[in-house]
């Protein structure tokens, strides 16, 4: 079994939506993370710390979640 980690992922569809110059980094760091993983074969995700920005996600935020998790055969979350 082969594992990445990720941590603290805060997905939200803005996270930096006051800060332009950065908006939408965390997203695209998370998808980075993950394509490397599915790149090189990676059959696990270990998430940990604060997956949503919120505690209560928008339906696009689990979207988001979901398309993130999807390709993994094994997810899990270490609170």
């Amino acid at each position: 079994m082969r594992f990445i980690h990720i941590g603290d992922a805060h997905i939200r569809e803005q996270t930096w939506a006051n800060i332009p110059e950065v908006r939408g980094d965390a997203s695209r760091a998370v998808f980075k993370v993950a394509n490397y993983a599915i790149s090189h074969n990676i059959d696990t995700l270990v998430l940990s710390g604060d997956v949503f920005h919120s505690s209560k996600p928008t339906s696009r935020d689990i979207e988001i979640f979901n398309s993130l998790v999807k390709p993994f055969e094994y997810v899990l979350y270490i609170e």
